[in-house]
């Protein structure tokens, strides 16, 4: 992954409420999947797959048991995480199609969800970021102002 990407969804993870860090979750997922099938060796592959397996990892571990649909999901990520192994052990990205349809689904249906969430941030005391373009004479200028650098007790 880029570091691009990576500052891309670390701003993201910093200002989002619980049920949007579970959306992020998937996102990662998806786009570790999307590494792994466009790998050029086979350690990249294998690591992609172990990056996407981690997320899945971490949403089954942090699932809510005395809600009735946390066994339901537990099952679905156990079975993404068997279609990860199994890709990795035939070598075949194929098997990554299925998996990644299943995350997909389950991210649409959380970001649904998390549309509705109006909860507040789960990190507080991060930075304020305000971003936006100016018009000097070197042309177009990205600005990001930063606020709030360190912890408040």
């Amino acid at each position: 992954m880029t570091d691009e990407k990576k500052k891309e969804f670390t701003l993201k993870i910093t200002q989002a409420n619980r049920t949007r860090i579970v959306v992020l979750t998937y996102e990662l997922a998806l786009t570790y999947l999307e590494e792994a099938k466009n790998a050029e060796g086979y350690e990249d592959f294998v690591r992609g797959i172990q990056h996407a397996k981690c997320c899945t990892d971490q949403l089954r571990s942090v699932l809510d048991y005395s809600q009735e649909i946390a066994l339901y999901l537990y099952r679905i990520y156990n079975y993404i995480s068997l279609l990860l192994d199994k890709a990795i052990i035939r070598h075949n990205a194929g098997i990554l199609d299925e998996a990644e349809q299943l995350i997909e689904k389950l991210h649409d249906a959380f970001d649904r969800i998390a549309d509705s969430d109006t909860s507040e941030p789960v990190m507080r005391n991060t930075e304020t970021i305000y971003s936006g373009l100016t018009y000097g004479r070197a042309g177009v200028q990205d600005n990001v102002s930063m606020e709030n650098r360190g912890f408040t007790v």
